[in-house]
């Protein structure tokens, strides 16, 4: 049981954590790359092609 509340706290944190920065500038464009692969106006992406 004690494992269990060790394990909840630490996603609890985590989940406070998130909550805390979801505003955040960096927060939101770290979510935009990673996720949905949007890129700033003037980047450029580069895709690598496995032979």
């Amino acid at each position: 049981m004690e494992e269990t509340v060790a394990e909840l706290t630490l996603e609890n944190a985590i989940i406070e954590n998130e909550l805390e920065t979801r505003y955040d500038p960096a927060t939101i464009e770290r979510i935009a790359r990673s996720r949905f692969g949007l890129v700033m106006p003037g980047e450029r992406t580069f895709y690598g092609v496995a032979n």
